[in-house]
């Protein structure tokens, strides 16, 4: 009798020996996921940051052309507004657009063409 009631209760610690193997395995499993997930999360922060650094700093690029072209109309230079342009935005000549030829077109600008012009600052 002694000798069944020995085996019954081997018998249970090895279930739950088992088990508690099953949940740290859960467990372990758990946190690694957990620290790919802050991984990844550390990369896209990075990534963002990254990026509002560039805009920061294309922001700043654009704001000193835009006095630079105030300050030379404003002391007698006749820079127009398409001249304007172009020297803040010169990256539309570059594209095969100049400002001139969108300006003749007149306010017929579609959709995809804003979207082409709105590019750089996405």
């Amino acid at each position: 009798m002694q000798i069944a009631l020995l085996k019954q209760q081997i018998t249970d610690m090895r279930r739950v020996v088992e088990e508690a193997k099953l949940e740290v395995r859960s467990k372990d499993e758990m946190s690694s996921a957990a620290i790919a997930a802050r991984d990844a999360a550390e990369r896209s922060l990075q990534m963002a940051d990254e990026r509002a650094m560039d805009l920061r700093d294309r922001v700043e690029e654009l704001n000193k052309q835009l006095e630079e072209a105030f300050r030379i109309r404003e002391f007698g230079g006749s820079t127009g507004i398409g001249g304007l342009f172009e020297l803040c935005w010169p990256r539309w000549q570059s594209r095969g657009r100049s400002v001139s030829s969108s300006h003749n077109r007149g306010r017929g600008n579609s959709a995809a063409e804003m979207e082409q012009l709105l590019e750089p600052l996405v």
